[in-house]
């Protein structure tokens, strides 16, 4: 496989776009995360983490193939936006 350094700009530039996202949403979650255990809401706090979990393995196995080294960027993007929505949209429904 190639590194990101041998090809075009644009792949490079979604490769540290794609890093770039999940630190912050994983942020994010974690300080959401502390309202569900106030709530006491843990086992939805666990489903949801599962849920991104498969979502992140099942794009990482696909992408990797397809995009290599980049593609793993973006699954790990995808699983950490996925975890997003879903951390963002059962506090919604707890607020």
């Amino acid at each position: 496989m190639e590194s990101p350094d041998s090809e075009d700009p644009k792949i490079q530039l979604l490769f540290y776009r794609c890093i770039s996202l999940s630190p912050r949403t994983i942020w994010i979650v974690k300080i959401v995360f502390f309202i569900f255990v106030a709530n006491f809401k843990q086992k939805k706090a666990a489903k949801i983490a599962t849920i991104s979990l498969i979502i992140n393995i099942f794009c990482s196995i696909i992408l990797m193939q397809i995009m290599g080294v980049v593609g793993l960027a973006l699954a790990g993007s995808i699983g950490g936006f996925i975890l997003f929505l879903l951390t963002y949209k059962e506090y919604k429904m707890i607020s």
